[in-house]
């Protein structure tokens, strides 16, 4: 699956969404990962799987499951960034 989601501030190219990397002998997804990555670069790039460990990267490039875990500001409502962006 591939898209395009966002927001005014920020389009977002979906890549390798629920990509299946396996399934058991009754077609349940055993193992998948998400990437998220900006349109244009500038802003962060996600990874996901089914370990549910969250990745991401500030690199124009596509975040992977070597990559740090997200900002506490990027996964926590109510909570900023020192260096956000204003729109």
């Amino acid at each position: 699956m591939n898209g395009n989601i966002g927001s005014p501030r920020t389009q977002w190219l979906i890549r390798d969404a629920s990509h299946c990397n396996s399934s058991d002998a009754s077609g349940k997804i055993a193992h998948f990962h998400f990437t998220l990555r900006p349109e244009h670069y500038g802003d962060r790039s996600y990874f996901t799987d089914d370990s549910g460990k969250i990745h991401a990267t500030s690199e124009d490039r596509s975040a992977t499951a070597n990559d740090p875990a997200p900002l506490t500001c990027e996964v926590e409502e109510n909570t900023l960034c020192e260096d956000a962006k204003t729109p």
